[in-house]
């Protein structure tokens, strides 16, 4: 996941987890990889009404400060990889 969300945001894929890594989980583009496989076409369903556009703009999300004293590769294992862990699970749409 680390490599993807570098590419998806134009870093080197290194595949360590670092202060820029650890910022994209809050701010960066992330999109979920799908497999490819036949899927039947439904039907659309209707749109709803729009909604009134909010009245102040929603509050930009920040990374906490990034506070590790090294990087991290695969098998490394920490409570700061466990928060990158569960903030990209919270961004992925079910």
């Amino acid at each position: 996941m680390v490599k993807a969300v570098q590419k998806q945001n134009g870093l080197p894929g290194s595949g360590q987890l670092g202060p820029k890594t650890w910022d994209l989980a809050w701010t960066g583009k992330y999109r979920k990889s799908t497999p490819a496989k036949s899927v039947p076409k439904l039907a659309p369903k209707p749109k709803p009404a729009p909604k009134p556009a909010p009245k102040s703009a929603p509050a930009k999300h920040v990374a906490p400060k990034w506070t590790a004293s090294q990087y991290y590769s695969i098998g490394d294992q920490s409570a700061t990889i466990k928060t990158w862990q569960l903030r990209m699970r919270a961004r992925v749409p079910r």
